[in-house]
């Protein structure tokens, strides 16, 4: 030490950086460590180095670009500290050592008022005063606390077996901290006879009040909406045989990336349900809307292959997400804050949204959902509170990150902000582990597998890894302006693409392909939930053309490749392009259209930007090198080189075919005409070079032939009509009428019958789009003679007639 006053300290080896001792990482001690630069936070990476006082004087942030000029400073000024040679030197990291030293005290008084309050014989109450985000010398990257440090959450978690409530900073339970022994009193009250059984008596009388003053909101011996929705549930459960491959499916299919459920657990309770299947629906209370709501789910892949009986299909679609709906809103107070309540409420958003629910109503849904998880305190990190069992721990990190991702899905889908606040999601991601590797029984969690092993919960592990970046970014969305700093904007956009990059081998979509359709589904959703962001945040920066700056040119570049990559994904699920051979294919491109299908029309609207913005006389690749695309990964090549060139006909060939897949579902629930007419019209709009004289012919054939396409594909899918009655030639009862008076004869009837006015209702669809883009109702021959076919339109002018109404 060069001061020789100051004490000595014994000698330490070098450590581990601050997050890998944290976690019980192995630490390579390079700067930055492996495990922190797989993570995408290498900024973060920090060593607590103590002994160095020389830097304990140096009260100021260093730069990183100035790491190098300081270590060489400070080695010449150090006699006791070895010298190091590579990476692996803590003393790089001299600049932040008093902000280290300054969370390790905080830390310690964290730990310390912690154990001022865990040392309860009761249902504890925590303190609100510890701060539960972890930070290595820097916070979340959504964080706005000054100077990294992390916030406070002031309010109070009560944990009682698998119920939990958090209670607010303005709580009566959380104000009650500020007076200890009043507190104190209050929590020995429960042994004290005497005052507990006057507040039993006070309850009573106060029921019994209630009761008789509001006669007929408490009305005793009627049956309650929860007692009644469970009954109905259990009376309409299909049977056994269809529940198995139902619940067999669902596994399959969705839990993977979504956690919801511990499978062994489940599997236990569902078969211990059907071995007492008599018994009263309110001893299986959880259990029967938590299972229907599975059902439901996976009914959605399922479309009738396993389910004969069209009622349970129906019953499965809509009575009984209304029935779970209405158990959840009828249940208790302390009901509602159990584990199980809310993996039944995720999966009945869940479950709605196979049923094509709107984004907005989805995103107000996902939205309530969320606050119902942090009434539950499932934002604060388990692991601070030992009344939480690692089961129990482990459980609520997976569904936190579930319903947190179902969240940011819901608002990026409804162009909204997303409602999850500003935290460290550190302690949030679950490890990588399978379900049988812990139950209730565990009281400790295995060592976590390496990310390049498989595992049933890979996914979300891969998923939460990204998560604080994707938050980051779509906050940032929310302020994108096409003016705005691209170099910002491609910064944030090359981790995204990073971590995409770094999907684990046995999540890749390349690996799936070789598999099952389960697994293809899930690597695409892995993959269309990181790439997500990316694409809403570079979007709107391509609406100001800036051909001369490097960024913009990339931002194009991958918006371009993510696109293609996109529709390459529908083109594996549509049954009519797919070189997948498999089973069930029609039941997965179902689910991905419900998905994606938003998606699908973005990244066709980016391809036809990217034909817009091409030069005219451009001599690209051919469209056959455009499905290589799907294979390989967005990069960094500039926008001019050969693998970024493609083919103007074959991007469009791209657009064409997401419109011919369009076309095949004009039928299906979550299909909408006006997307076809808009993507056709865009599309003839940027093939079409010259004036816009020119192009507005175009345009119009382009409408029409659209919508020609829908109306052919929507008479093809109607049901053929009963054969029409046979009647006695008319002229020949003409005749044969007579009116009450024999004086008065009817003539006979003429053999032209003229034709009256069109009804409205029998108009053909529609097939023409005039210059003010008003549609009008003209019969074309092919329309004519295929309306005639079904016996619509007798008259030869294409007219209705009373005749071809009412079949005289």
């Amino acid at each position: 030490m060069d001061n020789g006053n100051e004490a000595r300290k014994r000698p330490r080896p070098v450590v581990s950086c601050l997050r890998c001792r944290d976690k019980k990482l192995r630490c390579d001690r390079s700067i930055p460590c492996t495990n922190c630069a797989k993570v995408n936070i290498a900024s973060d990476c920090v060593y607590n180095s103590q002994g160095i006082q020389s830097a304990r004087k140096q009260q100021r942030t260093i730069s990183p670009e100035n790491d190098n000029a300081d270590m060489s400073s400070f080695m010449s000024k150090s006699d006791g500290v070895s010298r190091f040679q590579g990476p692996g030197v803590v003393e790089t990291m001299q600049s932040r050592l008093s902000q280290v030293e300054d969370l390790d005290i905080q830390r310690r008084l964290c730990r310390i008022e912690e154990h001022l309050f865990i040392n309860k014989p009761s249902a504890v109450q925590h303190s609100n005063l510890c701060q539960f985000q972890h930070s290595e010398g820097k916070a979340s990257p959504r964080s706005s606390t000054p100077g990294g440090a992390p916030p406070d959450f002031l309010g109070t978690l009560v944990v009682k077996g698998s119920k939990s409530r958090y209670h607010g900073q303005n709580d009566r339970i959380t104000l009650l901290n500020q007076f200890p022994e009043a507190k104190k009193f209050i929590d020995s009250c429960a042994d004290e006879p005497v005052i507990r059984n006057l507040a039993n008596e006070v309850e009573y009388l106060q029921q019994r009040v209630l009761d008789t003053a509001y006669p007929k909101k408490r009305l005793s011996g009627v049956e309650s909406a929860a007692s009644f929705a469970l009954k109905r549930l259990r009376r309409n459960l299909p049977p056994r045989a269809i529940c198995d491959n139902l619940v067999e499916g669902y596994k399959l299919s969705f839990e993977t990336s979504m956690r919801i459920l511990h499978i062994p657990t489940f599997e236990r309770q569902y078969r211990t349900f059907w071995k007492c299947p008599d018994l009263e629906p309110s001893e299986q209370s959880a259990f029967i809307p938590q299972l229907t709501a599975i059902l439901a789910i996976s009914f959605a892949i399922d479309q009738g292959h396993t389910i004969m009986d069209p009622a349970t299909g129906s019953y499965l679609e809509t009575d009984a997400l209304d029935l779970v709906s209405t158990w959840i809103e009828a249940l208790e107070k302390k009901e509602r804050i159990e584990m199980s309540t809310l993996q039944t409420e995720t999966l009945l958003l869940l479950s709605r949204h196979f049923r094509n629910l709107s984004y907005d109503k989805l995103w107000r849904v996902s939205g309530s959902l969320v606050r119902s998880a942090m009434l539950m305190g499932l934002h604060l990190p388990p692991h601070a509170f030992s009344e939480i069992s690692v089961f129990q721990a482990e459980m609520r990190k997976r569904l936190w990150m579930t319903i947190v991702e179902m969240d940011l899905q819901a608002s990026m889908a409804a162009g909204m902000q997303s409602i999850i606040p500003d935290l460290d999601f550190t302690h949030h991601i679950p490890q990588n582990l399978n379900d049988s590797d812990f139950d209730e029984m565990s009281t400790e969690l295995p060592p976590a597998k390496p990310l390049h092993e498989n595992t049933s919960s890979l996914a979300q592990v891969t998923l939460a890894m990204s998560l604080p970046q994707r938050l980051k970014v779509t906050s940032l969305v929310t302020r994108t302006t096409p003016e705005m700093d691209l170099v910002k904007a491609v910064v944030e956009g090359r981790r995204l693409e990073e971590f995409l990059r770094h999907i684990p081998a046995p999540l890749k979509v390349e690996q799936a392909l070789e598999h099952y359709l389960p697994a293809l589904l899930n690597t695409v959703m892995l993959d269309m939930f990181i790439r997500r962001p990316l694409l809403c945040l570079y979007r709107p920066l391509l609406l100001e053309d800036r051909p001369d700056d490097l960024s913009f040119m990339e931002i194009q570049q991958v918006c371009l490749e993510s696109s293609l990559r996109i529709l390459e994904y529908q083109n594996d699920f549509n049954p009519c392009t797919s070189n997948l051979n498999l089973p069930n294919i029609e039941s997965y491109w179902n689910v991905f259209q419900i998905c994606f299908r938003s998606d699908c029309l973005r990244a066709a609207l980016n391809v036809c930007q990217s034909i817009k913005s091409a030069p005219s006389n451009s001599q690209m690749t051919s469209p056959s090198t455009l499905p290589a695309m799907r294979i390989g990964t967005p990069s960094y090549a500039h926008p001019s080189s050969p693998q970024s060139q493609f083919a103007t006909s074959g991007l469009a060939q791209v657009v064409e075919n997401l419109l011919e897949g369009l076309e095949q579902r004009i039928g299906e629930p979550e299909s909408e005409l006006k997307d076809n007419y808009f993507l056709s019209v865009v599309l003839q709009s940027v093939r079409t070079r010259g004036p816009s004289q020119k192009k507005m012919p175009l345009l119009h054939e382009a409408a029409k032939n659209t919508l020609q396409a829908c109306k052919n594909r929507l008479l093809q899918s109607l049901p053929p009509e009963p054969p029409r009655r046979q009647s006695i030639p008319r002229p020949m009862i003409l005749e044969q009428v007579q009116l009450p008076h024999p004086q008065t004869s009817i003539p006979t009837c003429s053999a032209q019958i003229q034709p009256m006015q069109p009804l409205p209702y029998a108009y053909p669809p529609m097939t023409h789009v005039d210059q003010w883009g008003m549609v009008s109702t003209e019969l074309d021959p092919v329309s004519y003679s295929q309306y005639q076919q079904m016996g619509m339109f007798n008259s030869s002018d294409g007219n209705v007639s009373l005749y071809d109404t009412w079949g005289l």
